[in-house]
């Protein structure tokens, strides 16, 4: 007589198998999108504080990513010049945004290629901020999204990270 796994055996691990990965996915989309995020934080903390330095020893805004002390490269490997780039996952800006008070050095990145677009902006008085429509800015770690779209959403206290 041979020894085997019949049929019903076979299934219910597949079954289980496919549980396991129905629970895990999501997970897995959670950390990725956390990591993405990692991402445009560390490159908007290098924004800002390249921009501090021009600021520091021109007395003056910068005006585009070529007054920087730091360069950039975009999707497609060419170097950043203007006041945005784009890498696979997101479009950083080189503007002035609103911020606590009024205008003030600020910088601003854009989730793109999603289905759950965002914004992440870096203020110096209220750290990382999020906008966007929804819940959009759960999936990238924040609590809350700001009430508002655009520069303004900038300030909203009702924002933050968890």
């Amino acid at each position: 007589m041979k020894q085997g796994f019949t049929l019903i055996e076979l299934l219910v691990v597949v079954l289980i198998i496919g549980i396991l990965a129905s629970v895990a996915l999501p997970q897995y989309e959670k950390a990725v999108e956390k990591s993405r995020v990692t991402e445009a934080k560390t490159i908007l903390s290098s924004m800002w504080k390249a921009k501090n330095v021009y600021y520091m020893s021109s007395g003056g805004e910068p005006n585009s990513f070529d007054d920087l002390d730091l360069s950039f490269n975009n999707a497609n490997g060419t170097a950043a010049t203007g006041t945005s780039f784009s890498t696979k996952n997101w479009t950083f800006e080189l503007k002035n945004w609103w911020c606590s008070g009024g205008q003030h050095m600020s910088v601003k990145a854009s989730r793109i290629n999603t289905s759950k677009p965002y914004d992440l902006y870096y203020c110096e008085t209220e750290g990382f901020r999020c906008s966007a429509t929804g819940d959009n800015c759960k999936i990238a770690g924040f609590s809350k999204t700001a009430s508002g779209t655009g520069s303004q959403a900038c300030i909203s206290a009702a924002c933050s990270m968890e």
